[in-house]
């Protein structure tokens, strides 16, 4: 699971949006696009960041602050929806009178679709006019690989996750280089890593 981003975006594919908790399913409008990365976290609480996309699915979600595993969830982010969100009934997400935040982006119009630009073959959601794709793959468990992002220009920022395992979180930044990282889920500094095999991202 991979989010990958250029430096010239643009306000129109990203909002933030502010909401309280009902306690019930509540549908969350006003954002002028239609999400499909929904990154929440509770304000009133100290709870985990919760993050959603389209392209793994409403009911899959991972949390940016710890290592743990993808969960399968019913009743938190049900659907993306043409102006906002729609939420379930979990106190994770609509606690009554809690204050929650949402960070969305727009990964662009239709749907996923293959891309085998890289040496596996990986599923990307991809608005080059925003700089902004959401990608999968699946690893083939030795030697580096390449994975095809659909941007068409180098990212320069990119921030993955294993989906399967409790494996931390790896990010690179063009100011780092291909020979560091850093961590979502930890305060540690920039550490040399093999994560990006050693290399900067390309185009592709």
């Amino acid at each position: 699971f991979h989010l990958n981003f250029k430096d010239d975006v643009v306000s129109e594919g990203f909002n933030t949006v502010t909401y309280t908790g009902t306690g019930a399913a509540q549908s969350i409008s006003g954002l002028g696009l239609t999400p499909d990365l929904v990154w929440l976290k509770e304000r009133t609480d100290a709870d985990a960041h919760l993050l959603f996309d389209s392209v793994r699915g409403a009911n899959k979600k991972i949390y940016s602050n710890l290592a743990n595993a993808e969960g399968t969830v019913s009743d938190e982010l049900m659907s993306f929806d043409a102006d906002g969100f729609t939420l379930g009934t979990s106190g994770n997400v609509t606690t009554n009178g809690n204050k929650m935040v949402g960070w969305c982006w727009d990964a662009g119009t239709g749907s996923a679709a293959s891309n085998t630009d890289g040496s596996v073959t990986s599923t990307v959601k991809s608005n080059t006019s925003y700089g902004f794709s959401i990608v999968t793959y699946t690893a083939t468990g030795s030697g580096d690989i390449t994975v095809g992002h659909g941007l068409g220009v180098t990212p320069s920022l990119i921030i993955g996750k294993t989906r399967n395992q409790a494996y931390g979180w790896r990010v690179f930044h063009t100011a780092l280089g291909g020979t560091k990282q850093l961590s979502l889920n930890s305060t540690a500094a920039a550490a040399t890593a093999n994560a990006w095999g050693q290399t900067n991202p390309t185009s592709t």
